[in-house]
């Protein structure tokens, strides 16, 4: 490199992108949300994370563009995550993303939740399904979790569709189809991010 080049980052390479073609972002939007803030969300995303920084520009502007199409925020109360993969981004829905596409059609209404130790939890299947649960403390640590569950209930009918979880079979899941190793979104950061995967399983099988 000359004296006369300058290194230009991989942050300030990605908002030019952006920003070029932030038209197009705007037009897959909602009302509610601005092509000015989807772009931001993706920066800080994209701050974020090393993974990310070495993906293809294309991809992760096409993973913006499907987050805008959907509605839904990018690292914003576990709405989805931009998702590195083999030089790749993808846009995942988290579990409150899919709760929100769900509302949004009117059809159902779909619900999850997880169940720490010392929660009252009963539930149970059949002719006659029902989940009851009261927590009954304030723990955050994931490794307390002793099941998730999800209840749909299409309107008009008469009996929900619940799927529950213990913790372990959700670790076994995420061993049995994790591609990316350490780096996947559920186990970075000190697992903050397991209930919200673990959840989001749940509710998969019930959607």
């Amino acid at each position: 490199m000359s004296n006369n080049q300058v290194a230009v980052s991989p942050a300030k390479n990605l908002s030019d992108f952006m920003d070029k073609y932030k038209s197009q972002i705007a037009l897959a939007l909602p009302k509610h949300i601005t092509a000015d803030r989807m772009v931001r969300l993706a920066m800080t995303s994209f701050s974020q994370s090393k993974d990310l920084q070495a993906c293809d520009m294309h991809s992760i502007f096409g993973a913006v563009v499907i987050a805008a199409q959907l509605g839904l925020e990018i690292g914003v109360g576990g709405q989805g995550y931009l998702v590195p993969y083999k030089g790749k981004a993808t846009f995942i829905p988290g579990w409150q993303g899919l709760v929100d596409l769900v509302s949004r059609a009117g059809r159902a209404t779909v619900w999850t939740g997880a169940v720490y130790k010392g929660d009252n939890f009963e539930w149970a299947l059949g002719d006659n399904p029902f989940v009851k649960h009261q927590p009954d403390g304030d723990s955050d640590d994931w490794k307390e979790i002793t099941h998730v569950y999800a209840i749909g209930r299409v309107n008009g009918s008469n009996y929900p569709v619940i799927e529950v979880w213990t913790m372990n079979r959700i670790i076994r899941h995420l061993k049995k189809y994790n591609k990316v190793g350490g780096s996947h979104y559920a186990l970075t950061k000190d697992g903050q991010n397991m209930e919200m995967y673990a959840r989001k399983v749940a509710l998969l099988q019930v959607l």
